[in-house]
């Protein structure tokens, strides 16, 4: 696949006295999670016989402008303040927008999975120069031959996470097609400041180092194991029907689909890595915090407040137990996320960061969920189909293309046929053996109430 690139421009907002001349301040969470731009593709098929406006540029630069009025930090650079902290200048320098065209069709992206032609379609951002010369938002409109098109996005995590995306991409969408914008931002992240002095009372793992593995010991255990150094990764998507969910909801009635689902993959994960019994393995869970808070933040709070939670065993203990004893280790860890946690969790950041000891999790993201370690993410109830329609129909498909191993995403199937999606990426070797376990003990209600055996069926 060769794409050609037609036309670049910079989209500003359409008034720009309109949108405000200011600093964003930034709390220790945008800190944290915004560390780069997130790639995201969405991919879009006509709908019905070709149409000459369909995804016409000239609609969605217009809608841009206007969007960017509002959202205006959208529009704006990072900056140092002189206390040497980063914040959002919303000058209304504006965000990148190109125009592409691709000489293939979309069925010879390789059933979309992570390639460099992939990256062909999300904007490249250039860092060397400064964090005030890139915009936060980036954006790529690729035309194929089949009259297909894909919007490839680099947004820039330190704007908002992915409930600020969506009513983004919904102001956008709706603006295109003539309809109210929807909820306001609100832009005041002042309501996750830190207490003075900062007063953590909870010890928070998941801002310390995690659990690492024991290579030795494993390649011992399992001959085929390779270090992660060396081996490749793959993203796999599995599909959860809504009988598969019911299953799982009769065997575990008083648990979410999430917390079921995340301590089944925990367990299938740390047989099909092959970890010995004495490794320990901590899940990461990241927890929506805007409703967890004392009170609420606003509906259109626009940043970010996302929280993690953990727990950790040893794999021995979880393939041994039954499944309902690791969905309440899930449980008690996400309950254990309430207003005094998340002051907590935003204190103890504080801490680190006066003592210039940035956390573990700033420094190597990736080692959250890499083996032997594991990161779920729920995006169950994000409308990301939905955000992105611009009066032509829905997405297609929708993906972020930036696989870490070990890190998994729960979604909606596109399909609103209330199947659930799995989207996780793990080390190729592993992945047979991840999906024979996934889907047979699904298969089997005896194994999910009582002792699951998981190494026998690997």
């Amino acid at each position: 696949m060769k794409i050609s690139i037609n036309y670049s421009s910079i989209i500003c907002p359409a008034v720009l006295q309109e949108a405000p001349n200011k600093q964003i301040w930034l709390s220790n969470i945008d800190l944290l999670l915004g560390g780069g731009h997130t790639p995201i593709l969405y991919l879009y098929k006509p709908n019905g016989p070709f149409s000459s406006n369909f995804f016409d540029v000239k609609v969605l630069k217009e809608a841009l402008k206007q969007v960017l009025v509002l959202y205006y930090s959208v529009a704006g650079r990072l900056r140092k303040h002189d206390n040497g902290k980063t914040e959002i200048n919303c000058n209304g320098e504006g965000v990148l927008f190109i125009e592409a065209q691709a000489n293939s069709a979309m069925v010879d992206i390789n059933d979309f999975t992570p390639s460099q032609q992939l990256w062909q379609l999300i904007p490249v951002v250039e860092y060397s120069n400064g964090i005030s010369s890139y915009p936060l938002l980036l954006l790529q409109v690729t035309k194929f031959a089949c009259g297909g098109v894909s919007l490839g996005i680099g947004w820039h995590h330190i704007l908002a996470d992915g409930v600020g995306f969506t009513n983004f991409m919904i102001a956008w969408g709706n603006i295109v097609r003539g309809l109210p914008i929807g909820i306001p931002p609100s832009f005041d992240r002042t309501i996750l400041s830190h207490r003075v002095p900062p007063t953590p009372t909870i010890h928070h793992h998941e801002y310390g180092s995690p659990p690492t593995l024991n290579s030795s010991s494993i390649t011992t255990h399992n001959p085929q194991y390779q270090s992660a150094s060396k081996s490749n990764n793959s993203l796999k998507i599995l599909k959860i029907t809504p009988a598969q969910i019911k299953i799982l909801k009769v065997a575990i009635s008083k648990y979410t689909t999430f917390e079921i689902l995340t301590g089944h993959i925990w367990r299938c994960v740390s047989e099909a890595r092959g970890l010995p019994s004495k490794q320990a393995t901590m899940v990461y869970i990241s927890v929506e915090g805007r409703s967890r808070l004392c009170p609420p933040a606003p509906r259109g709070y626009f940043g970010n407040a996302v929280f993690h939670t953990t727990t950790t065993a040893l794999a021995g203990e979880l393939i041994s137990e039954p499944l309902v004893k690791t969905v309440k280790r899930i449980h008690e860890a996400i309950k254990r996320v309430d207003d005094e946690y998340i002051r907590s969790a935003i204190d103890n950041l504080e801490e680190q960061m006066i003592w210039d000891n940035p956390p573990s999790v700033m420094k190597d993201p990736q080692s959250t969920c890499r083996s032997p370690n594991l990161k779920i993410v729920s995006w169950m109830s994000m409308p990301f189909y939905d955000a992105a329609d611009f009066g032509w129909g829905r997405p297609v498909y929708m993906r972020a293309t930036n696989p870490w191993e070990g890190k998994g995403h729960i979604v909606s199937s596109p399909n609103k046929d209330g199947s659930l999606l799995l989207l996780i990426c793990l080390e190729t070797h592993h992945i047979p053996s991840f999906e024979k376990l996934f889907y047979g003990l699904i298969s089997d209600k005896i194994g999910l109430i009582g002792n699951s055996h998981l190494r026998a069926r690997a």
